[in-house]
């Protein structure tokens, strides 16, 4: 009987992505719209950016202000290359929070179960 790792099953579920990824028509495109740098999200939006390399997904990453976020997430609802899109969490201002969110096309926002549900 062979021991089951956590590391066993992440590679499992990174192959299977990769197997998802690579039976697509196009390459898949994320962007990741943030509104701080810090040491920790820095480090955590690598290792997302890491992974969506590793799985063939295009990541985009871009640093916003409360005045130009919703913006940039029109911008990126209406480019028809973006697949996916993330506002990474907590934003700068939290008043401009609830608008972002809604701002995203539903069909791009990643964590919906439309989305979940086309993968």
């Amino acid at each position: 009987m062979k021991l089951l790792t956590g590391r066993d099953i992440a590679e499992f579920i990174k192959q299977r992505h990769v197997s998802m990824v690579a039976g697509l028509e196009a390459v898949p495109r994320l962007a990741i719209i943030r509104s701080r740098d810090n040491e920790a999200g820095d480090r955590y939006l690598k290792m997302k950016r890491r992974y969506g390399e590793d799985i063939g997904v295009a990541v985009d990453l871009y640093v916003e202000t409360s005045g130009t976020i919703l913006g940039r997430i029109a911008q990126l609802n209406a480019d028809e290359s973006v697949t996916g899109i993330i506002i990474q969490l907590p934003l700068t201002d939290v008043y401009i929070t609830d608008k972002a969110l809604a701002a995203i096309d539903p069909d791009k926002e990643i964590g919906r179960a439309s989305c979940r549900e086309r993968v």
